[in-house]
C-alpha cells in the first residue's frame, strides 16, 4: 500500500496490525531518517534495544549466507517480536524484499530506511502493490509543512510567535527536514526564558552572531582544513547534547551544496553567480566565507566528500554506539581532505 500525504501523521502514530514490511524513502534524507526512527521506536520501543532491534545493510541480506529470513523468524531473548532495521546501501534487494513479502508465515517487522528511489523502482512498486507491506515518500517540506512544523515545536515549549515573524522564521529555512528542526531547535534555546518569539530573536540567532548556536564555525574549520579547530566544534556540538543523525544531516547538506556550487564552476558560473542563485539564500556575512569553500572543494573533491559521509551515515545507524567516534573520523577525515 501506499501511503498518501494526509495519512502520515496517523500512520506513524499508530501503524496498522500485519504490516511486514515498511519502505522510507525520499529525497528528503532528514525526514527519511526521522521517519524511519520514529517507526523503529514504535515497533520496538526504543532505538537502543539490542535484543530487539536486528541492524542490516542491503548487501547484508544480497550475500550467500544472508540473515534476512534468520532474523524475521527469530525471538527476541526477552520474548514479544524484533524489529529489523534495514539500510538501503544502494544494493538491489527488490528480490529479497518480494520473496519475504510471498512468506506464508508471520514473522517480524522490516523497515528500509531508504534511498532517493523514483516510485516506479522495483523496491517502491513491490511495497506498493503488497496488502502487507506499505510505501512512505518523504519529499522535500514545503512553506505549509515548514509552518506546521514550526507551530509544533514551539507549542511544546509554550512558545508563541506572530503570523508575520512566523513568515519571516519560514523565509530564512531550508526543506530539510533535519537541518530545519535544527535551526528551530537553535531558536527555541535562544528563546526558552521568554514567552514570544520576536523578529529581532529570529535575526540575531539565525544570522547574527549568536556564535554559540550556530554550526559555521564547525562547517568552517572542515571545508578551510582546520583540523583541530572542527574536532573543537563538533566536541563542543556532541557535549552540549546535539544528536549525531543532526550532525551528519547539516555535513551532508553543506556538502551537497558545494557538490551543486563546483559543478556549475565547470560551467562557467563564477562563484558569485552560484552563490547568488542559492536557496535559501545565503546572508551576506556568509557569502566570503562560502565563495572561498566553492574554490577550494573541486567538483571531484566533493564527489568524494559526499561518499564518506554517506558511508559514514549509514555505518553510525548500523553501529549506533559508535555513532559519536564515526562522525569524529569523518570529520577528521574531510578536514584533511580540503588542504590536499
Amino acid at each position: 500500500m501506499e501511503i498518501k500525504a494526509v495519512q502520515i501523521n496517523n500512520f506513524l502514530q499508530s501503524p496498522p496490525a500485519g504490516l511486514r514490511v515498511i519502505l522510507v524513502y525520499g529525497p528528503d534524507r532528514g525526514m527519511v531518517a526521522e521517519r524511519t526512527r520514529a517507526l523503529v521506536k514504535h515497533y520496538a520501543g526504543s532505538l537502543d534495544d539490542a535484543f530487539n532491534i536486528s541492524r542490516m545493510n542491503g548487501s547484508d541480506i544480497t550475500s550467500d549466507n544472508s540473515p534476512l529470513f534468520d532474523e524475521y523468524f527469530s525471538i527476541p531473548m526477552f520474548g514479544g517480536n524484533k524489529t529489523l532495521w534495514l539500510f538501503d546501501d544502494g544494493t538491489q534487494i527488490h528480490k529479497q524484499i518480494n520473496a519475504l513479502l510471498a512468506e506464508p508465515k508471520d514473522g517480524n517487522t522490516l523497515i528500509i530506511e531508504g534511498r532517493d528511489l523514483k516510485k516506479s523502482s522495483a523496491l517502491v512498486k513491490a511495497c506498493i502493490k503488497s496488502k502487507i507491506a506499505a510505501s512512505l515518500p518523504c519529499y522535500q517540506d514545503n512553506l505549509r509543512d515548514v509552518g506546521q512544523l514550526i507551530r509544533d515545536m514551539l507549542a511544546e515549549h509554550n512558545l508563541k510567535i506572530s503570523a508575520n515573524n512566523l513568515q519571516y522564521l519560514q523565509s530564512l529555512l531550508g526543506n530539510d527536514r533535519a537541518l530545519t528542526r535544527s535551526e528551530i531547535n537553535k531558536l527555541i534555546t535562544y528563546c526558552l526564558k521568554q514567552q514570544e518569539i520576536t523578529e529581532a530573536d529570529i535575526t540575531e540567532c539565525l544570522t547574527g552572531d549568536a556564535a554559540k548556536f550556530s554550526f559555521d564555525k564547525l562547517l568552517d574549520a572542515i571545508c578551510n582544513g582546520q583540523a583541530k579547530a572542527a574536532d573543537h566544534e563538533l566536541t563542543h556540538f556532541l557535549s552540549s547534547g546535539d544528536h549525531p543523525v543532526m550532525l551528519f544531516a547539516i555535513i551532508r547538506n553543506h556538502f551537497n551544496m558545494l557538490h551543486a556550487a563546483s559543478f556549475g564552476l565547470t560551467q562557467g558560473k563564477s562563484p558569485d553567480n552560484i552563490i547568488q542563485s542559492m536557496r535559501p539564500p545565503v546572508f551576506f556575512n556568509r557569502k566570503s566565507a562560502i565563495s572561498s569553500q566553492i574554490r577550494k572543494w573541486s567538483l571531484q573533491k566533493t564527489d568524494l566528500a559526499q561518499t564518506l559521509i554517506a558511508e559514514a551515515d549509514i555505518n553510525s545507524r548500523m553501529t549506533a554506539p559508535l555513532s559519536k567516534d564515526i562522525l569524529n573520523r569523518l570529520v577528521t577525515r574531510l578536514s584533511l581532505m580540503a588542504n590536499r
